[in-house]
């Protein structure tokens, strides 16, 4: 049986006691052991930050869960994978070796840490809102468990998980802020491979994988043209065949990476190099370096050597500002620059 209730009954109010100590309020949830504490300024709903700083052993993920002790809870969005899946019934615990995990209603504890930012119209009823919890083990494990818990979640209970993130609500009114589009007849990509790899890179949600789609376009246009210099020092009459020859063996000394660096070098706007260097991404306002960074990111993308394990990249699922979100966002601009110049 799990040892954090899989679900509250009663007023929320009932499940949490608060007391006072000089400038700082304490709140203690008998039914899970655990306490928080912060400024008594900010009353019943305190800032995320004022709780990580203000209680012992606690760590808030973004908007999307918290560590405090061995207690690790994170709020989730349930998809099933068949159409009669009743997600009000999803409750359920299993143990990863000795350590407890359990799907069940967001507790009292996550519901006071995220109420600060919660909109009942953006985010849902709580009641119909899951979390995920790990009990057992320190923060420094907690992320290698979580990745444990929604695989074998996926898999026996052929559900997909989505962390859900309890952020302050920001209302895009249409009416206000769509885009007119002034051309009647706007121009087309007729590249379908660029294009295509364009559209499922904007469609991807999943940093990694929506920069490598945005990558492929930035090859197939570098190697595009490496053919096409390669064809016209073929059709070049006026050339000796000695030189020629020599034309053609430093075009081919050239690496891929030299190929790809010469490539974006040529295409990339200075406000991408700018935004790269104002992100800390490459440590000058250089084109070189911004063209070798770029190339060196998606190394750390695509390789996964042990032996070079330090030069790995990959998004932590706790932490979605690293490094692969800005340089998705740098590469998508840049992929868009280049369709709309070379596809049309």
């Amino acid at each position: 049986m799990s040892q954090i209730p899989l679900k509250f009954s009663g007023d929320f109010s009932n499940h949490y006691n608060i007391g006072r100590k000089h400038d700082t309020l304490r709140v203690s949830f008998p039914e899970l052991g655990q306490w928080i504490a912060y400024p008594h300024t900010e009353g019943e709903t305190p800032m995320p930050e004022s709780i990580e700083k203000h209680t012992p052993n606690c760590k808030i993920y973004k908007n999307v869960g918290y560590s405090i002790k061995n207690l690790h809870e994170f709020l989730i969005t349930v998809c099933p994978r068949y159409i009669d899946f009743d997600y009000k019934e999803c409750f359920f615990d299993f143990n990863l070796e000795d350590v407890e995990v359990s799907v069940g209603e967001p507790t009292p504890l996550a519901i006071y840490i995220f109420s600060k930012n919660y909109d009942e119209d953006w985010h849902g009823l709580w009641e119909d809102i899951r979390s995920l919890r790990i009990h057992g083990i320190n923060a420094d494990e907690v992320e290698l468990y979580l990745y444990n818990a929604l695989i074998y979640i996926s898999e026996l209970k052929n559900i997909d998980i989505e962390l859900l993130s309890i952020e302050i609500p920001y209302w895009d009114y249409a009416e206000e802020n769509e885009q007119q589009i002034e051309q009647k007849n706007l121009p087309i990509f007729k590249d379908i491979e660029p294009t295509q790899l364009y559209f499922y890179g904007m469609q991807e949600k999943n940093h990694m994988s929506a920069f490598l789609y945005f990558y492929r376009i930035i090859e197939y246009y570098a190697s595009k043209f490496k053919i096409e210099e390669l064809g016209k020092k073929r059709s070049d009459g006026t050339i000796t065949p000695l030189n020629f020859f020599k034309e053609i063996k430093n075009i081919c000394r050239e690496g891929e990476r030299e190929n790809i660096c010469i490539f974006i070098k040529g295409v990339v706007p200075e406000s991408l190099v700018n935004k790269a260097f104002k992100a800390n991404l490459i440590d000058s306002k250089d084109v070189s370096r911004f063209a070798s960074g770029l190339y060196d990111f998606r190394c750390g993308l695509v390789h996964s050597k042990y032996e070079r394990k330090e030069e790995i990249v990959v998004e932590s699922i706790l932490d979605r500002t690293s490094d692969v979100k800005y340089w998705t966002n740098i590469i998508s601009s840049l992929a868009r620059e280049i369709i709309n110049e070379f596809a049309k």
